[in-house]
């Protein structure tokens, strides 16, 4: 029942709300060589002006990462087995992105913005008013471009959102232990 309701889903955000400017923005918020130039200068500037504060969120934001996205794509999406839309529905998806791979739960996309999300809202947490936003128009975007379906999108933002959460916890809790040993 679940899988029905969220294939109809599927079906409204890709093929109902459209129109030429989702369709010239939604492919630019899932381009992750565009997305990884501004992360990098962002994350570069948190090293460089940041301080001990941005250094660490930096790690911590790295380590989540480094976790998360192989997590989802090694382990979890051939566990899971979820076909995308783009496959198992071809003939009615609205498709304006390379299908990808074979899998798709959870989305890869929604998981590294969720962690990179949380990990700089736990040490910004104003950061939270732009970095969610940001997540969720990648994850939509997933949606609108015919290659993940709503449920991939909300188990991607669930685990980047746990493992962003624990490392910059775990990296909060070393560095004080560091600074309190000094």
């Amino acid at each position: 029942m679940l899988l029905i309701l969220d294939e109809k889903l599927f079906h409204l955000l890709n093929k109902s709300f459209v129109c030429g400017f989702l369709d010239f923005l939604m492919p630019i918020m899932s381009d992750r060589t565009g997305w990884m130039i501004i992360l990098l200068g962002i994350l570069g500037i948190f090293v460089w002006k940041g301080g001990r504060r941005g250094r660490i969120m930096v790690i911590g934001l790295l380590v989540a990462v480094a976790i998360t996205d192989p997590l989802a794509a090694k382990v979890l999406k051939p566990l899971i087995g979820r076909i995308r839309p783009c496959h198992a529905l071809s003939d009615s998806v609205r498709l304006l992105w390379n299908c990808g791979g074979m899998f798709s739960f959870p989305s890869n996309h929604a998981a590294n913005t969720a962690a990179m999300a949380t990990t700089f809202g736990m040490f910004y947490p104003k950061s939270l008013w732009f970095g969610v936003p940001i997540a969720l128009l990648v994850g939509f975007s997933r949606i609108y471009l015919g290659v993940h379906y709503p449920l991939d999108i909300l188990g991607g933002f669930i685990l980047g959102a746990v493992l962003g959460l624990l490392s910059a916890l775990l990296m909060m809790r070393i560095f004080r232990k560091v600074r309190s040993s000094k």
